[in-house]
């Protein structure tokens, strides 16, 4: 309509979308901000996961309470960032069950129970040790959802000549597992851990938006 503007704004690693509607009656100008996001929602699909302002953190506080569903974590390369977003919403404790930081190959494998086989033939930082890291993590738990990361977060490459900016990391839900990898090479240690703890809530958050 003539009287809407649509403007994306980028928020983090995702994409706001916000109408903007321009008139004298507010009670007619609700009524069509409402049509037009729902023809929008419709449009999206199941990009779509969220129609409030609310952080990510948040966003996935409501689903997993909705879909009744516990999380853990198994975390390298991220330091416990991710455990502390999602610890970070009041009532986590609702389905937040623990998490563990095996960040040393040794601790992969004693403590985390890593096959160090799996590790000798691709290497600490690899698709198949994040998958395997969320399957332990999953059996440690006793979670609904596992999610584990291994990488390099910098500023140099590992012993086994990964790049700094590389980070596999898994996300086990019920018996499967989805597997993700990035690249980030610009972004200092800070920055690195943040933005990839909140992809990989992100990406959760999609994930189970599409199975609900």
């Amino acid at each position: 309509p003539e009287h809407m503007t649509l403007s994306y704004l980028p928020v983090g690693n995702r994409v706001k979308l916000r109408l903007t509607a321009n008139g004298e009656n507010l009670r007619d100008l609700q009524n069509d901000l409402e049509k037009q996001i729902k023809k929008v929602v419709v449009i999206i699909g199941d990009r779509v996961i969220a129609t409030t302002e609310d952080k990510i953190e948040k966003i996935l506080h409501d689903i997993l309470v909705k879909q009744k569903l516990t999380i853990s974590t198994a975390e390298s390369c991220t330091g416990g960032e991710l455990a502390r977003l999602i610890t970070s919403v009041s009532g986590s404790s609702n389905y937040f069950i623990g998490g563990i930081i095996p960040y040393q190959t040794e601790k992969k494998i004693n403590v985390l129970g890593v096959d160090k086989n799996t590790i000798e033939k691709f290497t600490v930082v690899s698709e198949e040790v994040a998958a395997e890291m969320a399957v332990k993590c999953q059996d440690l738990f006793k979670s609904d959802i596992a999610i584990s990361t291994t990488g390099v977060a910098g500023p140099n490459k590992d012993e086994d000549g990964n790049e700094t900016g590389t980070v596999f990391y898994a996300v086990r839900i019920k018996d499967k597992t989805e597997n993700f990898r990035l690249f980030l090479p610009h972004l200092d240690r800070g920055d690195f851990v943040n933005f990839v703890s909140q992809k990989i809530i992100q990406d959760l958050v999609t994930l189970l938006v599409a199975n609900k």
